[in-house]
Formats: C-alpha cells, sequence, structure tokens
C-alpha cells in the first residue's frame, strides 16, 4: 500500500505499479463486509442523500476506503451541493438557477421535491411564464412578498399584494419555509 502511494505521490505509470494498484484494489473491496457493500450500492443507485450519508458514515467507522465506497463520498458531496442549490433556486426563481440545479440532477438521475417542482414549471406552457420569472400556483407556499420586487406593476396572479399569504396544512397549521405543496 506504501509503494503504491508512492507510486502516486510521483505518478509512476508502469505495469507493475498498475498490478500492485490492482491487486490492493482488489484485496480493499474484498474486506469490505456485504451489508456494508449493499447499503453503498443501494445509496448509489438511489441517489438519496440520507441514504449515501448513512452509507458513507458506516464506511468511515470501519475505515473503508475502496472505489464504491469514495464514489459514494463523491456522490454525496454533489447531491448536498445540488439540494443546497436547488432551495436558493426556489427562494428566487431565477430561470437559469433552476436549469442549472435540473441539468445536474438529471446528469445523476437524481429527484427531489425541488427537482420536480422544477420539472413542472419547464412543463408549463409558455403563456403561463415570463422570460426570467415564473408564475407560481396558487397554492405556493413561499411568502408572494419575495416575488413582488421581480413584477414592475406589484401584482401577481392579477391581484395586488397586501400580505404574505400560506396556504395551510391538513391540520391547519402554517407550513415549514420553503415546503412544497404537492399537486393532486
Amino acid at each position: 500500500a506504501m509503494l503504491v502511494r508512492r507510486a502516486k505521490a510521483f505518478k509512476i505509470q508502469h505495469p507493475s505499479v498498475d498490478k500492485a494498484r490492482q491487486t490492493l484494489y482488489d484485496f480493499l473491496e474484498s474486506r469490505i463486509d456485504p451489508e456494508t457493500k449493499a447499503m453503498l450500492e443501494e445509496a448509489w443507485q438511489k441517489v438519496d442523500e440520507q441514504l449515501l450519508r448513512a452509507a458513507v458514515e458506516r464506511c468511515d467507522q470501519y475505515g473503508y476506503q475502496t472505489q464504491l465506497a469514495n464514489e459514494c463520498r463523491m456522490l454525496l458531496k454533489r447531491v448536498i451541493r445540488i439540494n443546497e442549490e436547488s432551495v436558493k433556486a426556489y427562494d428566487t426563481l431565477e430561470t437559469e438557477h433552476m436549469r442549472a440545479c435540473l441539468g445536474a440532477a438529471d446528469a445523476i438521475t437524481m429527484t427531489t421535491d425541488y427537482i420536480e417542482h422544477f420539472r413542472w414549471l419547464f412543463s408549463q406552457p409558455k403563456e403561463n411564464s415570463s422570460k426570467n420569472n415564473f408564475v407560481l400556483p396558487l397554492d405556493a407556499t413561499i411568502p408572494l412578498e419575495l416575488f413582488a420586487s421581480k413584477f414592475k406593476s406589484k401584482t401577481l396572479f392579477s391581484k395586488p399584494i397586501n400580505k404574505c399569504t400560506h396556504s395551510k396544512n391538513a391540520n391547519g397549521s402554517k407550513p415549514r419555509k420553503n415546503s412544497l405543496v404537492k399537486n393532486s
């Protein structure tokens, strides 16, 4: 393992180094327990943040440095970044930001409520959208004042914006900030 690390550090390319590297990878892959390997494979397939986080934490706990574990670590970082940017894009409703989030999520076959909402927005007929902004569904759970500054007439849905409107949950309470309302 030490020789493989040194060869990597000095960028040495030789068939004997490649063979040693492959032998090391095979040994590390055989060392991982089947349950952890199954967790990693499931997380990789589903591209879900919680599954990835649990699988990566388990690998870190046992010190697994397999290729699949490293790929899951990188995928987790990417999923976290896409989720963070999706929240920002949902708050601002900037077209290019939403398209970037949608493209990044599609590249790794990831889906979340935000990504599905962006997909829904882009699937609407053109008369429902302007060049840079989208009209939200009437049951949007974000304060409408956030979007009033984007419109010159300070109106949305042909009604003046006087106060913050929220939809209600089934129990009558306000929804969490940035929660998405599923359309039936």
